[in-house]
This record gives C-alpha cells, structure tokens and sequence, in this order.
C-alpha cells in the first residue's frame, strides 16, 4: 500500500493528513454529514476506506484462507467498510455532541471557498530540497509576514499527533479484526500496527511541532491567494468552527469502530465463527 501518497509522510505535505480525492458526497445528506464533510477532515473517510481497499489483497493473501472464506472476507469487506457506513455513524455521534444551532453556524462557517482552500492546502511530496526553496521562495513574497502569520493560526487547529495517529490506527484495527475473526488468532494486529507506526513516526514527530507545521502551512499554500487562507483561517477561529475540528475526529473514531463492530458481527455470522469482542 502506497501510504505515503495517502497520508504524506513529507513535511511540505504535513497538511494533507486531511486526504487527497476530494469526493462530492450523496445528494442528500443529513446536518450531521454535511458538517464533517467541511471540516478539515473533509476526505479522512474516504481515504481510510481506500487504505483498507489497497491492503486487503495483501491481508487477504497472508491468511491463506479457502477460496470460499476468502470471497466472505472479501464481500464483507466491500459491503461494510464503507463510505456509507462510516459516515452514518460519524455523522450520529457528531449531531450527539454539538447541537443544530452549532453545526449550522460551523456549516456558515465553512463555506465553499473555506472547503476549497482546505483542499488546496493538500500538496504533493517533495524533497527536502524542494520544500527549502518553496519555503524561501514563499518568504521573499511581499505579504510573507502576513502569509505566515495566517498559517500559524491555520496550523493551531490541526490536530495532536495522537488524535492524527488513533485515526490511523482505525484502518489497522479493520484488518486485525478480519485476520482475527478469518483465522481465531490475533498475531497479525501487532505486526500490522507496528508497521504502520513505524513508517508514520517522523510525520507524528512533525506533528508534535507546531513551529514545523506553520512553516508546513506557509508551503501548502504558497500558490493561494492570502484571501483564501484568510477566510480558512477565519473560519478555524470562530467558535463554531473551533467545536466542529475537535468533535469531528471524535465522530470519525466512532463511526470507525461503528462499522468495524458490524464487519466482525457480519464475519462471525457468515463464517460461524465463536464472537470476538472488536477493539
């Protein structure tokens, strides 16, 4: 799996731990939904659905399973670690935590031009050598000062490391749970986990650095206008946007586990499996 081009492991792209495809959602959607979809995890879920998607051959491989408990695996898998299901329970326990009034003033908030700067914001890898001459480039602009000052306060909202990681450790628990109900023993969690963790530990460290992240920032958005980073940032400091960021990781955790919990009732079902209490 391709995890860098995911979830960036470079510091120009520290930003793009809210995903890459930008992804319109279904026609109707509840407030709920709506919300998460313009949060600065406006694409975290269809990112952790298409991590599971590249890794389930590979998982799927490892177990050596039958051909007929392979294709329930795998069924299972497509039909239930989903977009829809993800977002059904997010976007439940994100209308449990902030009232109507809140979300409709974070929605206002969050307005098309903040949702296409947060996008925006989203950068390929580079070499360190390219991230140093986008930076100096980005400082010898006229407006530098105010650029890097919006960035700072663009940079205050994203998230701890251990929130970044908890949402990472989702996609690794949906496939310790299939390994686990597919074969009765646990061993390939623990593996799965500390690859993952291993290959995400300098971006966890980067994270932890808020003066990295507002340099980060300023490279993110060197091509935007400074109105655009303005308005995001804006938008990040009202009150209702502030109580949407951190509600909105906390629904996606739940809507994560939600949907983890109905793969292991659903493969304990169809393989017959004795129950195996999902994490």
């Amino acid at each position: 799996m391709n995890r860098r081009r995911l979830w960036v492991g470079s510091m120009t792209a520290v930003l793009a731990l809210l995903p890459l495809r930008a992804e319109a959602g279904p026609a109707k959607e509840g407030r709920g939904e709506r919300a998460l979809r313009a949060s600065l995890y406006l694409n975290s879920v269809p990112t952790m659905v298409e991590m599971v998607g590249e890794s389930k051959k590979a998982i799927l491989d490892t177990l050596k399973l039958d051909a007929g408990r392979r294709a329930i695996v795998e069924k299972a898998l497509d039909e239930t670690w989903t977009e829809k299901r993800i977002y059904s329970g997010a976007a439940a326990s994100l209308e449990k935590q902030l009232s109507p009034e809140v979300l409709d003033a974070a929605l206002a908030q969050m307005t098309p031009e903040v949702q296409a700067a947060i996008k925006a914001g989203i950068v390929d890898e580079a070499s360190p050598e390219q991230a140093k001459a986008w930076l100096e480039a980005a400082r010898k602009r006229p407006d530098a000062k105010e650029r890097e000052a919006l960035a700072r306060r663009i940079a205050a909202h994203l998230p701890q490391p251990e929130a970044f990681q908890e949402l990472v450790e989702q996609v690794v628990e949906v496939l310790g749970d299939v390994a686990q109900v597919a074969t009765g023993t646990d061993d390939l969690r623990a593996a799965l986990s500390r690859s993952f963790l291993e290959e995400l530990e300098p971006l966890l460290q980067a994270m932890g650095n808020r003066e990295a992240m507002a340099l980060a920032a300023v490279i993110a958005y060197r091509d935007q206008p400074t109105s655009a980073m303005k308005a995001l940032a804006d938008a990040l400091d009202s009150d209702p946007g502030r109580q949407l960021q951190r509600a909105a990781i906390t629904s996606l955790l739940a809507g994560g586990k939600q949907a983890r919990q109905d793969l292991v009732a659903r493969l304990q079902r169809e393989l017959k499996v004795a129950p195996a209490k999902a994490k």
